[in-house]
């Protein structure tokens, strides 16, 4: 991206003499019209920063756009400039942004960012913000994201750093080892203490539900790493090759390389479970709600909560979930509660199930019947166009879906009562 990093330097060298007086008098009108000398347009994108699965995700997603779009936006003399207004403080991980700033500039300076802002105000033709200037939203199709190599690499000193880290947690050169995370309020809390964040509480799961899985993979030979920033209790277990990570040894360099490094991930819809795509390492998503999200790409497992009646216990299918848009009042706790709706955590058994699935997969050792590509057809014929993971690449536990098919089909539920 040699363009980009030569275009930026000389933009900002421009604005920047709007603040050293190199150029004069310069004024606003001034610099706009010399930038207009070398570029035609220039888009701004704000990072953001402080949420650690949009600063992972989101922006690697622009990134792989920015694979397949660079020519043109050569051609056309189109910069796009990213920006972040997170102060430095408050950054979510700073060695993300620090591999983010080696592949792709990003202004951080206020003073500098205030210049741009007005520059921007004072010629909308040049400057542009595409409508919603976040990296909130995907930006790429899904085949385009997974053919693009990842844009993030460590430097050798950091692979050397991250080999240390491994020796010091206890593991052998060369051991496979896996992640695994459970999501919990503490997170949320710590970075953002005067938020209320109990409308994200349908997600939390327990991270218990995970061990035996954990030491399902021990027994083949892998160590476990339970991740996490801020956890609500320590990791009780007597084997050794399941290791509290996050307890003892936690650090935003450590967060990013054993993410990168595992032989897959067992995660949830929690913001660290969004770093393994941006290396493409597989991941599962345990518990995942709200349905509409699952896992984009191709070697993903999910398996998704349940939904039921409290007054009954009787279990919604997933058919009147989708269809109904129940699945969408997943965005605030209080809407499940409010209409009788309880959320049903994944079990261990089923937690070990996917685990099992992905590690046979990853093995090539992995079979599937003609009842379980049934199963996945007749789940993905549910996913429709309008939600934000169409058409994912993904699969559900084939597990999962043998013992839960009947939640497929129409049972009567009632979509009436949904609205």
């Amino acid at each position: 991206m040699s363009y980009v990093f030569y275009q930026t330097k000389r933009i900002l060298k421009e604005i920047k003499s709007l603040l050293s007086g190199t150029q004069g008098n310069a004024t606003i009108e001034g610099v706009n019209q010399r930038l207009r000398r070398f570029v035609n347009k220039i888009t701004l994108r704000q990072i953001i920063a402080f949420r650690i699965g949009h600063l992972a995700f989101n922006t690697e997603d622009f990134l792989r756009h920015f694979h397949f779009y660079h020519e043109e936006a050569k051609k056309n003399k189109h910069l796009i400039l990213l920006f972040s207004v997170t102060p430095e403080e408050n950054i979510v991980n700073h060695q993300l942004m620090t591999m983010i700033k080696r592949n792709y500039p990003v202004i951080d300076s206020p003073l500098l960012l205030n210049v741009i802002f007005s520059l921007a105000e004072n010629d909308p033709q040049l400057w542009k913000a595409d409508g919603e200037p976040l990296l909130s939203n995907v930006l790429v199709n899904i085949d385009e994201f997974f053919q693009a190599p990842a844009s993030l690499s460590f430097t050798e000193e950091e692979e050397e750093k991250g080999r240390r880290l491994l020796k010091d947690m206890g593991l052998e050169e060369d051991a496979r080892f896996i992640c695994f995370h459970s999501r919990d309020s503490v997170y949320l809390d710590k970075i953002s203490p005067d938020m209320d964040w109990t409308y994200h509480d349908y997600r939390d799961c327990q991270i218990e539900n995970f061990l035996p899985a954990a030491r399902y993979l021990t027994g083949q030979g892998y160590y476990a790493l339970r991740m996490g920033y801020g956890v609500t209790k320590e990791l009780v277990t007597d084997d050794p090759k399941i290791i509290d990570y996050a307890t003892r040894f936690r650090s935003d360099f450590g967060d990013i390389y054993l993410s990168a490094k595992c032989r897959f991930f067992i995660g949830n819809t929690a913001g660290i479970s969004f770093i393994p795509p941006i290396f493409n390492q597989p991941v599962i998503i345990s518990n995942l709600v709200p349905l509409g999200y699952s896992p984009i790409l191709p070697h993903d497992l999910f398996i998704p909560k349940k939904f039921r009646e409290a007054a009954t216990g009787r279990l919604i299918p997933f058919s009147q979930l989708l269809r109904s848009r129940i699945d969408q009042w997943g965005l605030d706790t209080k809407n499940y509660r409010d209409r009788g709706i309880e959320v049903v955590e994944n079990s261990p058994e089923e937690i070990l199930d996917v685990t099992r699935e992905m590690e046979s997969r990853l093995e090539k050792t992995w079979i599937s019947s003609q009842e379980d590509k049934n199963h996945q057809n007749s789940w993905r014929s549910l996913i429709t166009k309008e939600m934000p993971c169409h058409p994912h690449r993904s699969r559900i536990g084939a597990v999962f879906l043998r013992q839960n098919s009947h939640l497929l089909s129409d049972n009567a539920w009632p979509i009436e009562t949904c609205r």
